[in-house]
């Protein structure tokens, strides 16, 4: 379409946006439809909370079969090797030995090694996937990885539900992405493995974005002028109450499950009355589907109360040349887009350097902790042939007292 007949139309379409009313009842209840579903977009951030860290100490229950009432500090005190500020070691245990509790609490156990029989966690209160699949001494996923798992998505969410937003129309964009939100945001809580977990969450993330993509396009297809921007403004409301929520649940409920679980269930709810969203009348114009689009210009009218003027709706028509002339060089020649773009990379940019210097800093902390446990385990080393020559030293003593004493008779 001419570029020329693509601005006549737009001066149309606004003309008939203000005849039925800017903001009448029909769009009040279509940005409500459209946007209160996006309290659950906020399920995004759940990585937040189910992978927050939790202290854990190795199982090393195997000592209370020759001590049964070892209290817990007894047991972590005679099977953990402690750092050199007297802290308990959180990925290093006291190989088990083939003593009796009285030898363990003379001699001591000295060889150290990883945790063999996996963590405990004695002050966890919920369960989240680090105790649920052991996500601890270096198991646990960093981050960019994280991070990476959701851009991914975003991207590919994108490039997909922008092609069924072009192709098929808005409305079957929404209901698609809400479909596969409202599925796989669920499914999240019977997942069995951490794999299966990130696959779904990258699912979750395409859809997100699909539903972000399409609800905003139909919403300010059927807006004019400020309204637009307020709009997209309560969505990002809608958003933020919706990440209040996930982390009330978050705190309230005793399993990472329940919170997918209780969290996906409204979802179904809004797969229902979404069938009540009109398709965008401006896509049904580039369909070259004029009357249809005039039936929901005139639904939209009745709902108001307002009637649109004949003269002013028979000028929304199809130009008789539909080639097609827009190209990427038209997006670059455009002032306005070109400002926005470049200001949008640069804040990108200023996020994308701040992320990276706070990584770098984070993972030189993990560098120096990682120095601070080899040098707790040279340590741990050196007190094991300690502690050998002094069992050495106890048992030759011993020999001598038998043999003086055999003298002695």
């Amino acid at each position: 379409m001419p570029l020329k007949a693509i601005n006549n139309n737009d001066v149309a379409f606004a003309n008939i946006l203000h005849a039925l009313g800017e903001f009448g009842k029909f769009q009040q209840r279509l940005v409500a439809l459209i946007f209160i579903p996006g309290i659950l977009l906020a399920f995004m951030y759940a990585e937040c909370f189910v992978f927050a860290d939790q202290k854990h100490y190795c199982n090393t229950s195997w000592i209370l079969a020759v001590g049964p009432n070892l209290s817990e500090a007894e047991q972590l005190n005679l099977t953990l090797p402690r750092a050199h500020n007297g802290s308990f070691l959180t990925c290093l245990m006291y190989l088990p030995v083939p003593w009796d509790l009285e030898s363990i609490i003379q001699f001591g156990l000295n060889h150290t090694a990883t945790c063999q029989d996996g963590w405990v966690y004695p002050n966890s209160t919920t369960r989240s996937l680090i105790n649920e699949f052991d996500l601890v001494c270096g198991k646990k996923p960093d981050e960019e990885s994280l991070q990476s798992i959701s851009m991914a998505g975003f991207l590919t969410g994108s490039l997909i539900f922008g092609l069924i937003n072009d192709m098929l129309g808005r409305y079957p964009a929404i209901l698609m992405s809400l479909l596969e939100l409202t599925v796989f945001n669920f499914g999240t809580a019977f997942v069995s493995s951490l794999h299966q977990y990130f696959f779904f969450r990258f699912l979750v993330s395409q859809a997100a974005m699909g539903y972000t993509i399409s609800s905003v396009c139909l919403a300010t297809e059927w807006l004019v002028d400020n309204h637009r921007a307020h709009a997209i403004f309560l969505e990002h409301c809608f958003i933020s109450v919706g990440v209040l929520s996930l982390m009330g649940l978050s705190y309230s409920l005793p399993h990472w499950r329940l919170l997918f679980l209780v969290g996906g269930a409204p979802m179904f709810l809004f797969i229902f009355y979404i069938w009540n969203l009109p398709e965008s009348p401006r896509w049904l114009m580039t369909k070259r589907k004029v009357e249809e689009a005039k039936q929901v210009l005139c639904y939209a009218a009745s709902v108001n109360k307002r009637i649109i003027p004949c003269n002013v709706l028979n000028k929304l028509q199809l130009p008789g040349n539909m080639t097609t002339e827009a190209s990427v060089l038209d997006f670059y020649n455009n002032r306005h887009l070109r400002k926005l773009f470049l200001m949008t990379g640069c804040v990108c940019l200023q996020r994308e350097m701040a992320q990276n210097s706070e990584d770098t800093s984070r993972k030189r902390n993990s560098d120096v902790m990682d120095m601070a446990m080899a040098e707790d385990s040279t340590y741990d080393d050196v007190s094991e042939e300690a502690a050998k020559n002094t069992i050495l030293n106890a048992q030759i003593s011993r020999l001598e007292e038998d043999i003086s004493t055999n003298t002695a008779l």
